[in-house]
Parts: C-alpha cells; sequence; structure tokens
C-alpha cells in the first residue's frame, strides 16, 4: 500500500508529459545479469534511467534493511550505467560524462532519498544524494508536502535533463 498510495504517484508526476515510461511493481532489470527485481523502473526507450527501491512496509523500523536494499539499490543504479555505456560504447566521452542514473530508496520509516550515479571518468563512479524528503505523517506535518513536491520536480527535472541528451 505504501508504494501504490505514496510512491508510485510521485514517480507518475515525474514522467508524465516527457518521453519517459513508468513501469510500477516487480519487473526484472534487463541492466542485471543477475536476477534482480525492484518496486519500480522509468525508462526511455527502453533504456532504464531511474529505479525505485521501498524498504517494507510504511513506518517500518528496521535499519538493517534499510541498509540492505540501499546498497542492492545502488549496485543496480551502477549496473544501469554500465549497460548504457556497454550500449553506446561509441559516445563522445563528452556525452558520456554527462550521463546520470537515478536511484530513489523509499525508507519506510519516513523518508525519501533520491541519489544520482555519473562516472566522469572510465575507472570513477561518483554517488550523489540530489534530495531528501520527509513524508508527513500527521496533518500537523503539512508543510513536509512542499519538500514532497519539491522531491517529485527534482526527480522530473532530473530525468527531463536525461532525456534530453
Amino acid at each position: 500500500m505504501f508504494n501504490y498510495q505514496v510512491i508510485w504517484p510521485l514517480f507518475e508526476l515525474a514522467a508524465k508529459g516527457t518521453g519517459m515510461k513508468f513501469i510500477a511493481g516487480e519487473k526484472e532489470l534487463s541492466a542485471s545479469e543477475e536476477l534482480c527485481s525492484d518496486d519500480a523502473i522509468i525508462e526511455v526507450d527502453s533504456l532504464e534511467i531511474c529505479v525505485l527501491e521501498t524498504s517494507g512496509k510504511f513506518q517500518l523500523k528496521d535499519k538493517a534493511r534499510f541498509g540492505y536494499d540501499h546498497v542492492k539499490g545502488a549496485f543496480v543504479a551502477l549496473s544501469m550505467l554500465r549497460k548504457i555505456f556497454k550500449k553506446y560504447c561509441y559516445a563522445k566521452k563528452s556525452t558520456a560524462k554527462q550521463l546520470k542514473i537515478y536511484f530513489v530508496h523509499a525508507r519506510a520509516n519516513d523518508k525519501l532519498h533520491q541519489w544520482s550515479f555519473e562516472a566522469p571518468s572510465y575507472d570513477i563512479q561518483l554517488m550523489e544524494r540530489v534530495s531528501l524528503s520527509k513524508l508527513p505523517m500527521a496533518a500537523k506535518e503539512a508543510a513536509s508536502t512542499l519538500t514532497l513536491g519539491n522531491f517529485a520536480w527534482k526527480l522530473k527535472l532530473a530525468e527531463d535533463d536525461e532525456d534530453t541528451k
């Protein structure tokens, strides 16, 4: 229910009106050579550019699971980046340096983290947290709704930027 009611609508909002395709639910990723599925992805021209990893049900307090899911999502995003580099191995270096892949980790305790992955050179991959949003838990936390909107907007802008490259 957490994904269905909160997270997926944000992803749909980010992908709406662009050339991107939002795919909700467990989907086997083509970027990974091992059997791996995540909670949602966003594709452009059948290339996976953003992955969602959700750590359990809403208000779960399992820190070990958060860590496991974070590492899993990071490796999936890195696999996505590598697959694009393999597919477009003759791209200009300047174009390759601009490529970013996104990973959103929905920690079911109350936070959304957006991470970007890029490779400024062949042997260096960078991971950077782009955005963090606290999920509002009660009506008195309505101010958090603005940060959630900003989170969706940053995700949309980041993906739009990748779509135009």
